[in-house]
């Protein structure tokens, strides 16, 4: 069976230079150790330096992994641990479930976590389990602070009010015809002018100005 392996470190500190490429070297010393007592073929490593497992998208060897998986060219992913292929547990049991479908198993050296047998299988399952649980209360949390801000404080919800200068406005308003004496500029000729919609620019007088004068729409 072929194994390749995974390894990342995630952002810190350009002094910690050193304690990188240790880190680095370590998870990559485990993982052949184990690749050799389990009596498999190593392929090849995949690292990721200074890139955090927040967000997969920029984790480039991970994706040139995953590529390489679906091309059959290893059978077996070690990893460390599981937080080192990915911080985002519903990302790390996503990218799991993708590579299960095609057989690749994933095996995670300090917690003796194995995807090819029946108990590792479990293990991921429960994972998945805490990981929609753990998405379903951020989106319950976050629901119920929403409501509770919008009570609070409504104004600051729905988009930012446009602005309108009111003495600008005012002027247009007042301009008449010097014949006929009707008023000069519709409401929808001073919104454009003024940059907003119509229905804004009536809504927002009526609130903040009281009774629209007749004129033209």
């Amino acid at each position: 069976m072929k194994a390749a392996i995974y390894a990342r470190v995630s952002p810190t500190r350009k002094e910690q230079g050193e304690y990188i490429a240790k880190s680095i070297q370590n998870q990559l010393d485990k993982c052949n150790k184990q690749i050799s007592v389990d009596d498999n073929e190593f392929y090849k490593s995949y690292v990721d330096q200074y890139i955090s497992g927040k967000s997969q998208e920029y984790m480039k060897d991970f994706l040139k992994m995953i590529i390489d998986a679906k091309e059959k060219k290893f059978d077996k992913i070690y990893c460390l641990r599981v937080d080192r292929f990915g911080r985002n547990l519903q990302q790390m049991i996503n990218t799991q479930k993708e590579l299960q479908k095609i057989n690749i198993h994933l095996k995670f050296v300090e917690q003796s976590l194995d995807t090819a047998n029946t108990f590792g299988r479990m293990v991921m399952g429960i994972m998945a389990s805490v990981a929609e649980w753990q998405r379903e209360t951020i989106i319950d949390n976050t629901r119920i602070g929403r409501d509770i801000a919008y009570k609070n404080n409504p104004e600051k919800f729905g988009r930012p009010k446009a602005k309108i200068n009111w003495k600008q406005v005012e002027n247009f308003l007042a301009v008449t015809d010097k014949d006929t004496g009707k008023f000069v500029y519709s409401w929808s000729e001073i919104a454009k002018t003024i940059g907003v919609t119509t229905s804004t620019l009536l809504r927002r007088y009526r609130k903040e100005k009281g009774k629209i004068a007749a004129r033209r729409i």
